[in-house]
């Protein structure tokens, strides 16, 4: 799963193939810092996946900040895009 490992611009290639998303297109990044994330998370009073343990939804958010720029990296280099930053 793309949210219980760290992935790689290669994992991506193989899902282009599909031609899911034409690269006339353009593609929004709608993203907010991590410290922003974090303190929607502690307003909301609860963490994703937090019945696995503390230890495991840090690992997990470890992952999913890697893999959240993975993504951006490969968007800007393979499609047209506009990225929105929300604070």
């Amino acid at each position: 799963s793309i949210y219980e490992r760290e992935i790689k611009a290669e994992d991506l290639k193989k899902l282009s193939r599909l031609k899911l998303l034409s690269r006339d297109h353009t593609v929004y990044i709608i993203t907010a810092d991590k410290e922003a994330r974090v303190k929607r998370m502690e307003a909301r009073g609860r963490y994703p996946r937090i019945k696995f343990g503390i230890d495991y939804v840090n690992k997990w958010l470890e992952i999913s900040e890697h893999n959240g720029q993975v993504i951006i990296d490969y968007i800007k280099v393979n499609y047209k895009y506009k990225l929105i930053t929300n604070t």
